[in-house]
């Protein structure tokens, strides 16, 4: 039988790639997670059981602003000791 154990990763596209670059490559290290890649469109951190990446979206997207309601991603939380 298959357990889940966690969450292995989640990778968010975002409309201001450069400002969340900074917030979470900020934030990340913070709660104990690791950079492994920060490339021009992607960065990726690694810890605690999980993995959170941020990619740059398509260029028709770029400065749109997140609706919680619309179809896709509601919410994310990560907890933290």
């Amino acid at each position: 039988m298959i357990e889940v154990n966690g969450m292995a990763h989640v990778i968010l596209t975002v409309s201001d790639f450069d400002a969340s670059r900074a917030f979470y490559c900020e934030l990340l290290p913070f709660l104990g997670l690791k950079k492994v890649y920060d490339g021009n469109n992607f960065v990726y951190h690694v810890g605690g059981r999980t993995a959170l990446g941020i990619q740059r979206c398509a260029p028709e997207y770029e400065g749109q602003r997140f609706m919680q309601n619309r179809v896709g991603l509601h919410h994310l939380c990560l907890r933290a000791r």
